[in-house]
């Protein structure tokens, strides 16, 4: 038992930092947050404020809901600076909601409908398990893969949400790319992994000269076919159906933007292989992955996190892609800030 003397103070609640108490409560229920942002997102909560004031009423015939649970719904979407109350009855939404709309080219809806999904949200549950055995936890609580899932009926709108948000929350990592990037001496580039090919369009945009291969699985090319495409662009964008763990398209260029992430070092070294196979002569290998400092952000251990529970994959340093390229062909030529979050890794064939 600890003895304190009469000049010291026993601890207690009643002096502790109130900030990190609130602070502590905050963070604890963000679960319950990312559900109802989550849900915002899947009744299109943006698009009905988009169009006028919004009341439970008529919010629930909409999306079929109960009225009095739509009015508490509403009332927390307040709470959480979703929305703001106009009267007794109506609600209108707020800069923050509008990040959610369908329309708007740096949509945060996808990202919202996957993180809150059963895809991310399930295995999550089991993150003691991960830690103990270091696997992944889609098997235990999908009963498969994180893959196998997005391509089943049950996960086909999470799977399409991924496509969705790889176009919607990049764009300013493909703004920053294109930038830094040149392509003039390239006459076919590879989005490997690419889904609608954000990226590889916007290159391809700054480059009338340049060729685009998006190798994707037979689902997403499927869905991402469908997706209207600027007509000069059409006729030099070609999408793929296939695996990157079969083979890859012959190019000048490869672009890996999010993949490496997604699989185990076993698992890279044979896609980074397959790009080597195909690659022609002195061809380049773009990677663009998120920061992974030594003292990293508390985003950047979320998505590792998320990664070893959900995916099976890992947040990388720069050395660490470095040996991965060297071990399958490639010789790192550099390493640069894309964004605060992300950065890009320059290789050549050897």
């Amino acid at each position: 038992m600890t003895n304190f003397s009469k000049d010291e103070t026993i601890p207690s609640e009643r002096n502790m930092n109130q900030d990190a108490f609130g602070e502590m409560i905050r963070m604890i229920l963000g679960a319950s947050i990312v559900q109802v942002i989550r849900y915002a997102a899947l009744f299109s909560l943006a698009d009905h404020a988009e169009r006028g004031r919004i009341t439970a009423g008529a919010f629930s015939v909409a999306e079929g809901l109960d009225p009095d649970s739509a009015e508490r719904f509403l009332r927390a979407c307040t709470a959480f600076g979703l929305l703001s109350m106009l009267d007794d009855t109506g609600y209108a939404g707020t800069e923050l909601l509008r990040t959610l709309q369908s329309n708007n080219p740096h949509s945060l809806r996808d990202l919202a409908l996957i993180q809150g999904g059963p895809g991310h949200w399930a295995p999550w549950g089991r993150l003691d398990d991960a830690l103990r055995t270091g696997r992944t936890q889609t098997e235990a609580t999908l009963g498969q893969s994180l893959w196998d899932y997005y391509a089943s009926d049950a996960g086909r709108a999470e799977g399409l949400a991924v496509a969705g948000a790889m176009g919607g929350s990049t764009r300013d990592i493909d703004a920053a790319a294109v930038a830094a990037v040149s392509t003039t001496n390239v006459h076919t580039a590879v989005d490997v992994g690419g889904a609608g090919g954000s990226l590889l369009q916007a290159l391809m945009q700054a480059n009338p000269a340049l060729n685009g291969i998006v190798l994707d699985l037979p689902s997403v090319i499927e869905q991402v076919r469908e997706q209207p495409l600027d007509r000069e662009i059409a006729s030099r964008l070609s999408f793929v159906p296939g695996s990157f763990f079969d083979a890859v398209p012959a190019a000048d260029l490869y672009i890996l933007r999010h993949i490496l992430h997604d699989w185990s070092d076993a698992e890279c070294a044979v896609i980074l292989r397959n790009c080597r196979a195909s690659a022609r002569p002195g061809a380049h290998l773009m990677l663009i992955e998120l920061t992974m400092a030594r003292q990293p952000s508390g985003f950047a251990c979320q998505v590792d996190l998320t990664m070893l529970i959900a995916a099976g994959g890992r947040e990388r340093q720069p050395a660490e892609y470095d040996r991965l390229l060297s071990q399958a062909g490639f010789r790192l030529l550099g390493a640069s800030a894309l964004t605060p979050t992300h950065s890009r890794f320059e290789a050549v064939a050897i």
